[in-house]
């Protein structure tokens, strides 16, 4: 049974309204996918150009890291 969770704003605070609510077969499993947003529309927003942000710093980290292994697996010596 599933619980109702308060799903509130990261920025105002504010109780978050379901905006889509959709159902996938996953194999044998059907999983239920639900979108949310801020009744806000400006501070939604906001908020999605920060999540964007952060997504693309988080992207821009992780290509680095694995340059930087793709590096260090070239100087390794092989044996």
């Amino acid at each position: 049974m599933q619980k109702d969770i308060a799903n509130v704003c990261i920025r105002c605070g504010k109780t978050r309204i379901v905006t889509k609510t959709w159902k996938e077969y996953v194999g044998t499993s059907t999983v239920t996918y639900t979108t949310t947003a801020c009744p806000d529309q400006a501070c939604q927003k906001i908020v999605d150009k920060k999540l964007a942000a952060m997504r693309e710093k988080r992207e821009l980290f992780l290509g680095k890291r694995i340059q930087a292994i793709q590096a260090w697996r070239r100087s390794k010596p092989h044996s």
